[in-house]
């Protein structure tokens, strides 16, 4: 299987970095990290309490369908998946919680909702 390369991580972390500061995600701590994973291609960790997380992408490319077209555009389509998870994290994690308030999933849900008209408002205006 096909290894991703330092300037795969960089462009993985780049995209990653955008995505956090674009969505206004920036409450969460993020590190982004370059490893072997279990048959994925990228993963997402977190704390939703301590709002911290990995982001991490996997040094063996594993996905065998599209193992000859590994590219640029495979690598930011993972930032953005991994991404897209730690945006909705803090819902997910209030969901799975036995005791869990309908007030608080509702304001979980809220932030996430928020910042998607923000970001659906923006590309309408073309930005």
């Amino acid at each position: 299987m096909p290894k991703t390369t330092k300037t795969h991580f960089e462009l993985f972390k780049k995209e990653c970095l955008y995505w956090h500061e674009r969505l206004g995600l920036q409450r969460w701590d993020l590190i982004i990290a370059h490893e072997e994973l279990d048959s994925l291609i990228s993963q997402l960790r977190y704390n939703a309490i301590a709002h911290r997380a990995t982001v991490v992408l996997n040094i063996t490319w594993v996905d065998v369908d599209r193992a000859e077209t590994l590219n640029d555009e495979l690598i930011i389509s993972s930032a953005i998946h991994e991404i897209s998870h730690l945006l909705e994290a803090e819902m997910s994690s209030l969901s799975r919680e036995r005791y869990v308030g309908e007030d608080e999933l509702y304001r979980a849900e809220e932030v996430v909702v928020n910042i998607l008209v923000r970001e659906f408002m923006k590309l309408r205006k073309g930005n």
